[in-house]
C-alpha cells in the first residue's frame, strides 16, 4: 500500500527476512492492474531504495515491512496513497473496506473486496492469546 510519495507498506514475509535488501534491484510498478488490455501508460516504475522489517517479524506475527521508493511516485488518477486515519478509527458499529489483489496464477489478478466489521478481540470465539504479542 502505497502510504505517501516514496513510501509502501508491505507484508514482511515478500523479502528474506536474512537479506531483505536482495530485492531492491527488482522493479515495482504502481498503477498496474490485473486487466490485460490496461494502458500501460497509467503505470509508473520505481525501485526499492531501503527496507525496514518489524523488528520483531516473525511469520506470521508483525508481518509488515515499509520500503523507501527510491523516487517519489507522480499522483495520478491510477497512482496515489490510501487513504489513513486522522488519529479516530472506526466505531464498532462502522463497516469498513479491504481491497487488494488476488493472484489467479495464470498472469493475471482478480480485485478482491472484503467488507469488515470491527470486533474486540475479547468478543471473538476463535481468539487465542498466544497469537499476539504485547
Amino acid at each position: 500500500a502505497l502510504i505517501s510519495t516514496d513510501f509502501v507498506l508491505f507484508p514482511a514475509d515478500c523479502f528474506d527476512p536474512k537479506n531483505p535488501t536482495s530485492s531492491i534491484k527488482k522493479p515495482l510498478y504502481l498503477g498496474k492492474s490485473g486487466n490485460k488490455n490496461q494502458d500501460l501508460s497509467s503505470q509508473q516504475e520505481n525501485f526499492i531504495g531501503n527496507i525496514w522489517l518489524h523488528p520483531d517479524y516473525n511469520f506470521p506475527n508483525f508481518n509488515i515491512a515499509l520500503v523507501k521508493l527510491q523516487n517519489r511516485v507522480k499522483v495520478t488518477k491510477y497512482v496515489s496513497p490510501i487513504c489513513l486515519p486522522n488519529g479516530s478509527g472506526p466505531t464498532d458499529d462502522d463497516v469498513c473496506v479491504s481491497l487488494g489483489y488476488s493472484d489467479l496464477g495464470n498472469e493475471e489478478s482478480l480485485l478482491v473486496e472484503n467488507d469488515l466489521t470491527k470486533q474486540k478481540c475479547a468478543d471473538r470465539k476463535d481468539f487465542e492469546q498466544s497469537n499476539f504479542d504485547d
